[in-house]
Formats: C-alpha cells, sequence, structure tokens
C-alpha cells in the first residue's frame, strides 16, 4: 500500500471516530491528528523535505448571525470569537472586554481553527 493511500485511510477512520460521541477533547485530537496528516500528505506532493511544523487546533465560535442589536456580539457577524463551553441553551464566550458571556446556540456555530 503507498503512503499517502494508508495516510488518507487514516483520515477516513479519524472521521469516523470525530462522528461518535466521545467527547470533545477527543474530537479536537483528532482534528489535529487530520491537519498534520493533510500538511504531510501535501509536503509529500510538493517534494519538501524540511520538518513540518505542528499547530494545534482549538474550538471557537463563529457568529453567524444576531436579531437582537442589545446582544455583545451584534456587531462581530462573521467573525470568530473565544469558546468557553456548551450550555443546554447557548455557547459560553468571552467578550472584547474578558467577560464571560453568552451567545445564542441560533446564532452561532462551533469552528475548528488551528494555530
Amino acid at each position: 500500500m503507498e503512503r499517502k493511500e494508508f495516510l488518507h485511510k487514516m483520515l477516513t477512520l479519524g472521521g469516523e471516530l470525530e462522528k461518535t460521541d466521545v467527547g470533545s477533547e477527543i474530537s479536537m485530537i483528532i482534528a489535529d491528528a487530520n491537519h498534520l496528516i493533510d500538511n504531510f500528505i501535501k509536503s509529500l506532493d510538493e517534494g519538501k523535505k524540511e520538518p513540518i511544523t505542528k499547530s494545534y487546533a482549538s474550538k471557537k465560535l463563529l457568529i453567524t448571525k444576531c436579531n437582537d442589536s442589545m446582544m455583545w456580539y451584534s456587531n462581530k457577524i462573521d467573525e470568530v470569537v473565544d469558546f468557553i463551553r456548551e450550555e443546554s441553551d447557548c455557547y459560553l464566550s468571552r467578550d472584547s472586554s474578558g467577560f464571560v458571556n453568552m451567545v445564542k446556540k441560533g446564532d452561532a456555530k462551533i469552528v475548528t481553527v488551528y494555530n
């Protein structure tokens, strides 16, 4: 089996594990590993010899809409903000003043950002 084919199979397995309810920490590890494997495959395709730098995945919130102009994130549509944790009806984030504040679930989605 060729290296690229083997790595693609690993990516597929990682994607299947991510669909299970095994917790956000494992999903973050899988996302980080998938990103590193993608970089490795890209470097193979480009024939690069230098080492691949490690990046870290973190969860953030992408603000997609806000119908309430009084919410702290009303001027942050299409921006990424900090994600602290998910509650039953909202996400907790940190506003620009540094305070923990809520974001309505219908107004944002969790995204993975690579540093």
